[in-house]
C-alpha cells in the first residue's frame, strides 16, 4: 500500500498515496472503531488524505453514513529533534437518525 501503513492506529499518508487505498483504510477504520487518524507531512500528503476521505464519504453515503475531518497540527519526535505533521482525525457522523 502506498499509504505507508498503520502504526498504532495512525495511518501515515504520503503525497504519492493512492486515493482508493486511503478510502478503503478510512472505511475500515471508522467501521472497526469510532475514528482513524491520518498523519500527513506536506501539502501533497494533506491533499491526498482529504481526497481519500471524500471518496470514502461518497462510498458510505448510500448506507446513510457520513464522515467529518478534525485537523490538528502536532510535533512528532524525530531523532534529536521533532517534525511538524498534520493529523486528520476522521470520525463518523450520526446525521441521519
Amino acid at each position: 500500500m502506498t499509504a505507508k501503513g498503520i502504526d498504532g492506529g495512525v495511518l501515515r499518508v504520503g503525497k504519492n498515496a493512492k486515493i482508493l487505498s486511503i478510502a478503503g483504510e478510512v472505511i475500515a477504520g471508522v467501521s472497526a472503531q469510532s475514528a482513524i487518524v491520518l498523519e500527513t507531512v506536506g501539502a501533497g500528503a494533506v491533499n491526498q488524505a482529504v481526497k481519500g476521505v471524500a471518496l470514502a464519504r461518497r462510498q458510505l453515503e448510500p448506507e446513510g453514513r457520513s464522515l467529518a475531518i478534525v485537523p490538528e497540527v502536532v510535533e512528532v519526535p524525530l531523532g534529536h529533534g521533532s517534525q511538524t505533521v498534520v493529523h486528520l482525525t476522521v470520525v463518523e457522523l450520526d446525521i441521519w437518525s
